[in-house]
């Protein structure tokens, strides 16, 4: 499955030497992406996470991908208890994550 959207989370404007990245929007877009393919694969294919031995994702870095399988295990959830019918349920916000959306930056 493969999912697109135009957003301008990390782009490389032709005026400036380094490209810009807006991080919280690019965590967004990429579990944005994650809803919207897994919600198509289980639409074509009637998957569930647990048929699967191994789980690949495209890695910036290692802590969105442990976010990531998560967000698929609490899709597969809410599927389970009847509050997911497989259609993606709009743009996942960070700010729901309460143990990221008051985060000030540093360690």
């Amino acid at each position: 499955m493969d999912y697109s959207s135009n957003a301008f989370d990390f782009y490389k404007p032709m005026d400036k030497p380094f490209p810009v990245v807006d991080g919280k929007h690019a965590n967004a877009c990429y579990l944005n992406a994650l809803d919207q393919c897994w919600s198509l694969y289980r639409q074509k294919c009637d998957a569930v996470v647990s048929d699967f031995r191994n789980v690949l994702f495209y890695t910036p870095y290692c802590k969105l991908t442990r976010r990531a399988f998560a967000r698929l295990v609490y899709l597969e959830s809410r599927h389970e208890d009847g509050e997911w019918d497989g259609e993606w349920d709009g743009e996942w916000d960070l700010a729901r994550d309460g143990r990221h959306a008051n985060r000030t930056g540093g360690r």
